[in-house]
């Protein structure tokens, strides 16, 4: 009987964070799209849908080499900071490495965008929110509130698009 308990526990467990990811995704859909006191016209939720795909395969690809550059600046003048008591820190390097993630995510979405796949949406919620715990790590709250808010906001605006 206890083993068949833990079984189930373990079982509870393992699928909470899929669960969680889920009550973060209905919390956003509630109070972004189902009762948000402004949405956007159906004629510019359309007009998003067919270009945005291309406006941030665009962006992406042209952050993306300034992200591994900055990377590797960091890496290239460590020594020379240790030598001089200073470094850049971990949150530094953290919070690039999960930048690019999130611009690999953002150009690995494209062709299901353009398809209006949900597996594209998916992706660039996801690296929306890769964004937010990089700007949580550096302390930017700013960033953090103003970008979660206002991507998600337009992500949940146009989410039905995608099937």
């Amino acid at each position: 009987m206890e083993t068949q308990n833990n079984q189930a526990a373990g079982a509870g467990a393992a699928s909470q964070p899929h669960g969680s990811m889920d009550s973060l995704e209905t919390l956003f859909d509630t109070y972004l799209h189902k009762k948000a006191p402004f949405h956007l016209p159906p004629h510019v939720k359309e007009l998003i849908v067919k270009f945005s795909p291309y406006i941030s395969l665009i962006l992406a690809l042209i952050a993306l080499p300034i992200v591994l550059a900055a990377f590797g600046l960091g890496l290239a003048v460590a020594p020379m900071l240790i030598l001089a008591s200073a470094s850049l820190g971990l949150m530094y390097y953290i919070q690039v490495a999960l930048t690019g993630v999130a611009l690999v995510m953002e150009i690995i979405a494209f062709p299901a965008l353009q398809k209006r796949q949900l597996s594209g949406w998916k992706l660039m919620y996801y690296a929306a929110l890769i964004q937010a715990v990089g700007n949580l790590l550096a302390m930017n709250l700013v960033g953090l509130v103003l970008g979660l808010v206002i991507t998600m906001y337009f992500l949940f605006q146009v989410r039905e698009y995608y099937k």
